[in-house]
Order: C-alpha cells, then sequence, then structure tokens
C-alpha cells in the first residue's frame, strides 16, 4: 500500500499520469499523491509534526471555513456553469414562525443535496462574479479557460495540482483569490505571508513535469467587499531576476518539505523533536532593545 494513502479522502483511486478537464473534487481527493495544499501544510507545521498528522487526520471533518466556501461557489459561478444545480440562496425567512418553518421546509425540499448560502453570502458571490467578468484586463479569460488537473511526478514523488483557470493554448496558468485588498503593497505582502509564491512554483513545475509549456502564472485578486476591486499580478520566473529568485528558493523549500514528509509518511513517526532550544530574538526586537540599552544610557 502506498504511504501516500494516508493523504486521501476515502478509498485510495489508482491514478495514471497525465491532464484531466473533468476530474470531480471528489476523484481528486482519492489520488494517492502529494499536492501543494499539503506541502504548504507540512512547511508551515513541519516543526511540530504531530500538528500535522492531528491536521491529516481531521480536515475532511471540520466544517468548511466561509472563505473555502465563497471561493469554491465562485469558481462555479464563473466556471462550471451548473451554478444553481450545486449551489441555492437561502431565502430571507422567519424560522420562528410557522409559515417561516414551512417555506424553509419547502426551500430545502426543492435544494437537496446542494450547497446552501445565506442570502448576503449569495449576494457577495454575484457580485464578485459580475465585477471579474466585466473587467477589461480580463476579457476572454473566463470564456477560454476551465478546470484542470494535472497527475505527474515531481521531486521523485507523485503528485497532484488543480488549476483553477486552464488554456492549453496558453503558457499561463490562472489563480482565483478572494483578498481583502489588491493594492499592490497589500498583495506583495500576502505573496510571502500566505504561500502564494510556492503555489506558483509548485504549479507552474508540476505543468511542466507533465509536458506542459507553462511559464507565467497568474493571480485574479477580486475584493470582498465593495466596490469589489478586480486586479491581476503575475508572477514571471523565466523573464524577472527577481521571481527567478524566489521561484529557485521556492522549489528547494518544495522538494525538502517533500522529502522530509515523505519520510514521516514512511516511518509513520509524528514525535515533535525533543531538544531544548535556545529561543530566537528577531534582528527587529534586537535593534530596539540595542536603542533602550542606549537610551536608558
Amino acid at each position: 500500500m502506498s504511504v501516500f494513502t494516508a493523504l486521501c479522502h476515502g478509498e485510495p483511486e489508482p491514478f495514471d499520469p497525465g491532464i484531466y478537464t473533468d476530474m470531480n473534487r471528489s476523484a481528486y481527493d482519492r489520488i494517492p499523491a502529494l499536492s501543494c495544499s499539503v506541502l504548504k501544510k507540512w512547511l508551515s507545521l513541519g516543526e511540530i509534526p504531530s500538528k500535522f498528522e492531528y491536521w491529516m487526520k481531521t480536515r475532511w471533518e471540520a466544517p468548511p471555513t466561509e472563505a473555502f466556501l465563497i471561493g469554491s461557489a465562485l469558481d462555479c459561478r464563473l466556471l462550471d456553469r451548473d451554478y444553481s444545480s450545486r449551489y441555492a440562496v437561502a431565502p430571507k425567512v422567519d424560522r420562528r414562525t410557522n409559515a417561516g418553518k414551512a417555506q424553509w421546509a419547502a426551500f430545502e425540499a426543492a435544494n437537496a443535496g446542494k450547497t446552501i448560502l445565506t442570502l448576503e453570502q449569495g449576494e457577495l458571490v454575484q457580485q464578485m462574479a459580475y465585477s471579474l467578468l466585466r473587467s477589461e484586463s480580463l476579457d476572454g479569460v473566463f470564456e477560454n479557460c476551465t478546470k484542470a488537473s494535472v497527475c505527474t511526478e515531481l521531486f521523485g514523488y507523485p503528485v497532484k495540482s488543480e488549476f483553477d483557470l486552464f488554456n492549453p493554448n496558453s503558457t499561463h496558468l490562472l489563480d482565483l483569490k478572494t483578498c481583502r485588498d489588491v493594492s499592490r503593497k497589500w498583495f506583495a505582502n500576502a505573496f510571502l505571508d500566505y504561500g502564494y509564491a510556492e503555489q506558483a512554483t509548485f504549479y507552474l513545475t508540476a505543468a511542466q513535469a507533465a509536458g506542459l509549456e507553462k511559464k507565467i502564472f497568474d493571480f485574479i485578486g477580486v475584493e470582498k467587499e465593495p466596490p469589489w476591486a478586480v486586479k491581476v499580478y503575475s508572477f514571471n520566473p523565466y523573464e524577472n531576476v527577481k521571481h527567478s529568485i524566489m521561484f529557485e528558493a521556492c522549489r528547494i523549500r518544495l522538494a525538502r518539505a517533500a522529502g522530509g514528509l515523505v519520510t514521516r509518511l514512511e516511518r509513520n513517526d509524528w514525535r515533535d523533536d525533543q531538544d531544548w532550544e535556545e529561543v530566537e530574538i528577531s534582528e527587529w526586537a534586537l535593534s530596539q532593545a540595542k536603542l533602550e540599552t542606549l537610551q536608558a544610557a
């Protein structure tokens, strides 16, 4: 049995390397392979392996966050074209009254099996979708792209990737981000703080390993409040020197993370490091301490 079965949701499903444009999420989650989300989580929790083990075993049971729910609904609204068959927006009713209870029961019966959005969530998805679709910078993007999944080998291990926006005739990969802010300064910080750099590197590298000529990773950001501003930021490691340096660093980081995680999976050993360590003091805190000492003197 593959050590990667521990990363699956449900019964593992063998896969053939390739590019898939018709794979549903349930099938994707059963593929025994490393993914970007798994490696990013290991990077953030790798120094405390017991936390990763807990996340690995419980992540499928946790209810989706609102950010994930909104993001998935927005993806569906823009790309899958079956939004109404998968999502339903709850009516505003007073379920404390008999009439409200009856109306809610009828709504649930008519939408059995669908993901239910609140009225506010449904309005948010609608407004963001409208803003994205009318953005001049994205003219033709959603009409000519589809979701796609890639199964390949990377760093010597099986990996899988799920692309939001895939066009086989373009050198670009695109990803949709719902953001609090799409300003240049905020996104520059998010690129590092939220693992966007690792995500772009992983997806580009996996795509190339699968034989795809993908060179640029584009983040399509849309704000989650009025006026639902839209901004696209590109990560271009093959032409931009700074991007290239970050790309290489992230690739090394991901390769090391993959090796460390696979070792833990093979040994099924999630014990935390018991070595005592000295407290680490940041350069900023050290500078402040020196300044306070000089002022006191």
